[in-house]
This record gives C-alpha cells, structure tokens and sequence, in this order.
C-alpha cells in the first residue's frame, strides 16, 4: 500500500505530512486510512499538537474522510473566488477565518427569514471550503480555503495565509492520492464510490445542489 511516511508540500506553504499506521484493528477504508497527519499552514501547525517536549505530533484519524471531502469540494476549490454572503462595507470581516463569525453578528440585525436563508448559503459554502468539515466523529480547527485569482487564502479562525493556488491544489491532490492508493485494493462499497468520485471530482459542477449534497 505504498510507502508508511510521506511528506507533501513546501515548508513555507500548505505542507501535509502522514505516517500511516497498522494498529487499528481491522482492516477496509477506516483501517488502511488509519494514520497520524500533520497539517501545517507555513510554520504554524494547524492539525496536530505537541509532545512534552515541544516536538509536533500529528492527529490519528481515518482519513479515507479527507479523501471523500476532497473528491466533493474538488470544483468549488478550483472555481469559487467569492464569500458566500455580501457584507457592509462595515461588516467585513477582517480575514476570511472571521467570516462565520461576522456572519452571526450580521444576521442579529436581519429579519430572521432573511438570516435563516444566509445561514443556510454559508453552511453550504463551508461544507466545500472548510476542510475541517469533511471529518465526522473528530472535531478539528477549522481550516477554509478560497480561491482569489493565482492565490490560495487559507485561514484559521485566529489569521488567514496567501499561498500559491497551484501549488495548494497540488498538495491537496497529491495527500487525495495518496488516501486512494490506500484503498485501492479495497472492493467494499465505501472505498468503491470514493475512488469513483476522486476520479471524477473534476467533473462535478459547482453548483448549490451539489454542495448541499456533499453534506449529506
């Protein structure tokens, strides 16, 4: 199933690295997934922690769930350049990891059908763009990416990063990959439809429904 550990990405930018592990217990796409990432935005480690004596520890997961969240999100990473909501120029958020928050404060003064249908276009945006949101069963910090031109913004709720689009696109293809090669002897029914939709991602269409099925 390839090679234990792997390290993807510049130092300087998104950066992932893996050590997968055979200790879960059984195998199929949650126990061949199984493994300890790290996930590092420039210096800053966005998943993963700390030993007691400071060095990075990455966070043990399966994580055939980041494969199936890449696979849906794949066009809106490639195509989506705008926030899901338009704001005062008051309003704005000052990075775009402030945005859910900004959004709450904003909807305080809105009719409550109109907050209501806001809401519901930012959690559809989010479950495409916050990587976080692809995990289920782990809750992890938040990490949204959105595409501005040649960049990538990549944010936590604390800051947000300018990276190269190209080469974060190329990272996040290349840990998808690398997921895939761990389920592609696998032929039950899960590991079936993620290599079908990571094999397709290019095809989807950014479309509202689609994003609403990704959630579901």
């Amino acid at each position: 199933m390839g090679q234990k550990s792997i390290s993807l990405g510049a130092v300087d930018a998104l950066h992932i690295s893996v050590e997968w592990r055979d200790d879960y217990g059984s195998h199929g796409p949650v126990g061949d997934t199984w493994g300890e990432l790290q996930l590092w935005l420039g210096d800053t480690l966005v998943w993963g922690g700390r030993d007691s004596q400071g060095l990075a520890t990455g966070i043990c997961w399966s994580w055939i769930d980041l494969l199936e969240f890449l696979a849906n999100a794949w066009s809106y990473l490639l195509d989506e350049e705008q926030y899901p909501l338009s704001f005062n120029p008051s309003e704005l958020p000052l990075h775009l990891g402030e945005l859910a928050s900004k959004a709450m404060q904003r909807w305080l003064a809105l009719p409550e059908e109109s907050a209501d249908e806001e809401e519901d276009r930012l959690r559809d945006f989010l479950a495409v763009h916050d990587l976080s949101e692809g995990l289920h069963g782990i809750s992890l910090p938040k990490l949204i990416c959105l595409r501005h031109g040649e960049q990538m913004i990549a944010a936590t709720i604390q800051q947000e990063y300018v990276f190269a689009f190209k080469d974060t696109m190329s990272t996040l293809e290349c840990i998808g990959n690398a997921i895939m090669r761990r389920i592609a002897p696998l032929n039950d029914r899960r590991s079936q439809l993620a290599r079908l939709r990571w094999t397709n991602r290019r095809q989807i269409s950014a479309s509202p429904d689609v994003a609403i099925a990704a959630r579901v």
